[in-house]
């Protein structure tokens, strides 16, 4: 604590780090930021907090370029940081019921873009959590059996972490000429540059059915700017 009661930047800034890590254990590692700042010493104990701290977009420091480690924060700075520092949740429900055309392409139900918050080196995961809901009323026997498949993917351009891959893909089959309903959900993980934006979205395909399904999609994509440890991104 200052001599004011205030907190110093580096202890306000491990609460944070803390806070936001617990969202995400185990994602992944992420390389730390090179040393960054000439009032803060390799040396310190505070410096991986600092420079996760910094990639993350939560400080800038001071406009003569010093982090300023030991100054007191204020009220104003410390809503900053939270603001710049915590999680971005986008969400996108489909509350529309679409009917799925037999095309092995398939259809994209909903998709939401997020942009990473971090800055310099940094970076960071967005989680991306889906459920698909698929229908059918059909009652002609002669239209089933029905397959459909189901994915949550991200194929941004110019994205080239795993995001490009369409994964987390599921299936269902309707075997029978009754009213039917199942939901398929869906978790997916991708790693994001700083200031990034990417794209997710959700997808169903129908192959070789006549049954009439519809589908509709709920979206959330939620982006932590820290790995499980704390590491700032690179």
């Amino acid at each position: 604590m200052g001599s004011n009661g205030d907190m110093h930047r580096p202890v306000v800034l491990a609460v944070v780090v803390s806070l936001v890590t617990s969202v995400v254990v185990g994602a992944g590692t992420l390389a730390l930021a090179n040393h960054q700042w000439p009032d803060v010493a390799a040396s310190s104990p505070f410096h991986a907090d600092i420079d996760s701290f910094s990639d993350a977009g939560c400080a800038t420091g001071f406009p003569n370029g010093t982090f300023g480690p030991t100054e007191g924060v204020n009220r104003q700075q410390a809503a900053r940081f939270f603001r710049a520092c915590g999680t971005r949740l986008q969400n996108e429900d489909d509350d529309d019921d679409t009917t799925i055309p037999n095309v092995s392409e398939g259809i994209t139900l909903n998709s939401e873009p997020i942009t990473a918050g971090a800055q310099g080196d940094g970076g960071g995961f967005v989680l991306g959590l889906a459920t698909i809901t698929l229908s059918t009323s059909d009652d002609d026997t002669a239209d089933f059996p029905c397959v459909l498949a189901t994915s949550l993917s991200s194929p941004s351009a110019g994205h080239t972490g795993p995001g490009n891959l369409e994964t987390s893909v599921g299936s269902f089959r309707f075997a029978a000429d009754v009213t039917q309903a199942t939901t398929v959900t869906m978790t997916e993980v991708w790693e994001v540059e700083a200031g990034e934006t990417i794209t997710a979205r959700t997808n169903v395909a129908k192959f070789g059915c006549a049954a009439s399904v519809s589908g509709e999609s709920d979206l959330t994509l939620l982006y932590v700017p820290f790995n499980g440890t704390g590491a700032g991104g690179g």
